[in-house]
């Protein structure tokens, strides 16, 4: 039982990590594509800050790959997912498809957060030195 438990926190860690690789790489192309022109009024920011928020979210993959402090990364990598879900919902996104792509990650997220990488993560001290 326990090696299940295991692999399934391993498996969702990198099923975790390739969404956020996903979106953090999807989001890098079309904004450097832009580059040339305006972006949209109704996101506010730079899009430097777009791009660099969607780069520390591709670091943020491959560090949930290796394993490295994954409740505290899965943790940032959530909240950055979620600013850039936010940040790049468009008008031409349907809000209910957006919302359930978010609630699938969130709760992707959530054991994660609570039980940590596994046995297969590269450092696995856990909470007691980053508090």
């Amino acid at each position: 039982m326990a090696n299940m438990i295991a692999l399934g926190q391993c498996a969702l860690r990198l099923v975790l990590a390739a969404v956020f690789g996903a979106q953090g790489l999807s989001q890098v192309s079309i904004l450097v594509a832009q580059a040339g022109t305006p972006l949209d009024p109704f996101i506010g920011i730079s899009g430097s800050l777009l791009v660099a928020l969607n780069a520390v979210l591709v670091t943020i993959a491959i560090w949930l790959v290796f394993g490295v402090r994954t409740r505290v990364v899965t943790l940032i990598g959530l909240t950055l997912y979620l600013a850039a879900m936010f940040l790049h919902l468009r008008a031409s996104l349907v809000a209910e498809v957006a919302m359930a792509e978010v609630l699938a990650v969130v709760l992707m997220a959530l054991p994660l957060i609570l039980l940590g990488g596994g046995r297969f993560a590269l450092y696995r001290a856990g909470w007691k030195e980053v508090l």
